[in-house]
């Protein structure tokens, strides 16, 4: 995806220039944050905050800034706008059947709503069977987030730097793994004290297992620095969805429902990465929602990166 179009949405106003999150130092991990603009009639998210906001997570505060760009205009497309059709047709679906939802069932901020509509399925791409293909494997992630896990991986799987700085910190990093047939893995970070306290938590579902694993430890970890400014600031769970309060009050010790850890080692070189096509997700997702899965493009005319939505209908 060309760094183009991220450009193009600065100058336009439609994303801010990239901000970055603090991190002790050495940190061998660079985290960035934008706002992103209202659209024509859409609201802003619950909670006091104005705009809407994108993160991206890498090894240079580049990489995160550009990864923060893409899912800011992912986020941008995703709104609610008086402009946006009222009814779309999806893309494709797991049944191969035509299925039109209305746009407020997939837009956010959408007027008189509840709120409830999320993120979660989307993704930009720069094609639409790209973004399509990793818009179901979030889709597919999120429906099997409560699977059990059954292997840790090993401790050569984990970033070395990472996990040494994290040393010092006096904080430890652990991957649990479930094997998804013919998709790949479904991976379970976890960031905690040395005695297994104040856990925060990343996921990914990848076909790439080094990919995958740097994906769901930084997002663990950033979660830990996210809560180390939320408990600074004396922000209590007050006002927060119930995912959110769940993942807090974790951290905080006030619940004790946390996941259990695997104890076999996952064997790497056993590890032979699939290759799915956007029919074989979209299948999975189907059969471990229940219900048929299909695509919509959420696509804005105003910055035209494709952006696609993946839903149960």
């Amino acid at each position: 995806m060309t760094d183009t179009l991220i450009e193009r949405a600065e100058t336009a106003r439609l994303i801010s220039k990239p901000s970055f999150a603090e991190f002790p130092k050495d940190a061998p991990i660079h985290a960035a944050f934008r706002l992103i603009e209202l659209r024509d009639g859409a609201l802003p998210p619950k909670g006091g905050m104005g705009h809407r906001v994108s993160f991206g997570t890498g090894r240079t505060p580049e990489e995160a800034a550009r990864l923060a760009g893409f899912e800011a205009i992912e986020r941008y497309a995703l709104q609610y706008s008086t402009e946006a059709p009222q009814t779309r047709e999806s893309l494709i679906a797991s049944d191969g059947a035509s299925h039109v939802m209305p746009n407020d069932a997939l837009a956010l901020g959408v007027p008189g709503s509840d709120g409830k509509v999320t993120s979660k399925g989307a993704a930009a791409g720069p094609t639409h069977e790209a973004a399509a293909l990793w818009a179901a494997l979030e889709c597919l992630e999120h429906a099997l987030g409560s699977q059990g896990f059954d292997h840790l991986a090993p401790d050569t799987v984990l970033p070395h730097d990472l996990t040494q700085w994290l040393h010092v910190q006096l904080r430890q990093l652990s991957l649990h793994i479930l094997e998804v047939p013919g998709i790949g893995l479904l991976l379970r970070a976890v960031c905690a004290d040395a005695d297994g306290g104040r856990p925060t938590y990343g996921s990914a579902l990848s076909a790439n297992l080094a990919q995958g694993v740097w994906h769901a430890a930084s997002e663990a970890v950033v979660s830990w620095r996210n809560m180390v400014m939320l408990e600074h600031n004396g922000v209590t769970d007050h006002g927060m969805d119930a995912e959110q309060a769940r993942l807090f009050r974790l951290y905080r010790g006030a619940q004790n429902d946390r996941p259990v850890a695997p104890t076999r080692l996952f064997d790497t070189r056993a590890w032979d990465s699939p290759n799915p096509s956007l029919t074989t997700v979209l299948t999975a997702a189907s059969r471990a929602l229940g219900r048929p899965v299909a695509v919509f493009d959420m696509t804005a005319p105003e910055i035209p990166l494709p952006v696609v939505k993946a839903v149960a209908v």
